[in-house]
């Protein structure tokens, strides 16, 4: 499966691995700002950019 990286800014982020049939279930991952969190099922790394309001 493939991996990748993937930058926002929302504190939630929705994976579901690839098209099917290689996906996996549809889970939903909550992001701190300015953190990275990692999907369980296909390792695809989501990073929250909003770096500013993490200094805060």
């Amino acid at each position: 499966m493939k991996t990748g990286i993937t930058l926002t800014k929302q504190t939630t982020v929705a994976c579901n691995g690839e098209p099917s049939p290689y996906g996996h279930p549809r889970i939903f991952l909550k992001l701190k700002d300015g953190e990275k969190i990692q999907c369980p099922y296909c390792s695809k790394i989501f990073v929250n950019t909003n770096e500013d309001k993490a200094r805060k």
